[in-house]
């Protein structure tokens, strides 16, 4: 599993199938993060809890 934000998308897709992982995990996040304060990032976090779980599970979102 891995994170990016949502204008890296391209480039994260194209990274995991020249490493071979197709089906690699990806959770999508706001950008930018940089100008967030750290209030946010934590409930940006929270959001994603569950798509976290069920990529580490192996379910789908």
């Amino acid at each position: 599993m891995t994170f990016a934000t949502h204008p890296f998308r391209g480039i994260v897709t194209a990274r995991a199938q020249a490493f071979g992982l197709p089906d690699l995990p990806v959770i999508y996040i706001e950008h930018p993060l940089m100008t967030r304060s750290a209030e946010e990032i934590a409930a940006i976090a929270d959001e994603r809890a569950a798509q976290v779980a069920d990529a580490l599970l192996g379910r789908e979102p």
